[in-house]
């Protein structure tokens, strides 16, 4: 585990995360059940060196950023580090790994949102696939992202229906995906 007292791999992080943030958020995960991770996109910005993620870029200068897919062996390997942390804070702690539904957005360059989209979300459910491979006690996988874009395409519409936005998934499919969750995963 990192240094508790500087837990961060960039100082863009620290700026993202406050240091009583996580000082906070450690005290809370000690007493939780249940930490549920969603992942979202395999694609991600980078310093120039290709190691250190970006949360924060500047759209008008890309020069100094590099736009990449983050491969399945390193979205494993931060899911095993991810969860082994956690368990240096709460032993006992229960972890579900979830896929989120919602479509990227835009892509930079000259790939297509669409195809950039599907590869990453196939980059990362195959990580969580191989992670899982491993057996890890306590930690499981949620299909949050199968019932919406595969079963999905057999019920009504599933985007856009509240707010007019499609990449918004109705609040009718977050409900029934809540419900049946809570219905698996948690004592009545």
């Amino acid at each position: 585990m990192h240094d508790p007292n500087y837990p961060y791999e960039h100082p863009s992080h620290e700026h993202k995360f406050p240091r009583e943030f996580i000082s906070n958020l450690r005290e809370q995960l000690r007493s939780e059940s249940m930490f549920i991770f969603t992942l979202g996109l395999a694609m991600c910005w980078f310093d120039p060196d290709g190691t250190v993620p970006v949360l924060a870029i500047d759209p008008r200068d890309l020069t100094k950023r590099e736009w990449r897919r983050v491969s399945v062996e390193e979205n494993a390997q931060a899911l095993k580090f991810i969860v082994e942390t956690l368990r240096e804070i709460n032993p006992d702690i229960n972890v579900v790994l979830t896929l989120s539904p919602v479509p990227l957005n835009r892509s930079p360059g000259f790939a297509l949102a669409v195809a950039t989209d599907c590869i990453s979300k196939a980059t990362l459910r195959v990580a969580v696939h191989e992670y899982l491979s491993e057996a890890p006690d306590g930690v499981y996988y949620w299909p949050s992202f199968e019932i919406v874009r595969w079963l999905g395409a057999h019920l009504p519409p599933v985007f856009g229906e509240d707010d007019g936005m499609s990449r918004h998934v109705n609040s009718s499919m977050v409900n029934m995906i809540v419900k049946l969750f809570l219905k698996h995963f948690v004592a009545p």
